[in-house]
């Protein structure tokens, strides 16, 4: 489950499997990144370009067989990357709060729609009708077979609809 974090928390431990996948990853990403420089630039890639296969090859090669010396990069990646990764969560859920949730909240209330189907501070009671079932029994109808079952009504009534027995 992805719980809040805390900045005084410790940062959970990184298994071996986690460390491999990262140092697969940078190769995979510098390792591609090298190849659309080698691309774009007609055979000649750009000075960043070999920095990143330099560092794919020195950092992310080694990390596949011995997670140890991948480690301290992908703890150096993750103090990086965490603070920005805070930002972008919150910008994003503001601008889902700010974007949807608030002018459709403020849409239904100029509509006058209520779901909750609260009393209007007008009325003289709080009470609200209660309807009460034709059939008692079609509540045990999800933990019984809808055919031949000894609660279900043998009116040949479909999947969906109930109907009261004839007794």
């Amino acid at each position: 489950m992805i719980g809040p974090q805390f900045p005084d928390e410790p940062a959970p431990r990184a298994s071996d499997r986690t460390l491999r996948q990262f140092a697969a990853l940078c190769i995979l990403i510098l390792g591609g990144l090298f190849a659309l420089s080698w691309y774009r630039h007609h055979g000649s890639p750009s000075v960043s370009a070999w920095i990143g296969l330099s560092l794919a090859l020195l950092a992310g090669l080694p990390g596949l067989f011995h997670v140890a010396w991948i480690r301290p990069v992908f703890l150096a990646a993750s103090a990086l990357t965490r603070p920005i990764g805070q930002a972008t969560g919150m910008l994003l859920l503001a601008l889902l709060y700010f974007g949807f949730i608030t002018p459709l909240a403020w849409l239904l209330r100029r509509t006058g729609r209520d779901s909750l189907e609260r009393p209007r501070a007008t009325s003289s009671t709080y009470w609200s009708p209660v309807v009460e079932p034709d059939y008692v029994c079609r509540y045990v109808y999800q933990y019984q077979k809808q055919r031949g079952s000894a609660f279900a009504p043998q009116t040949g009534a479909s999947h969906g609809s109930v109907e009261s027995p004839t007794r």
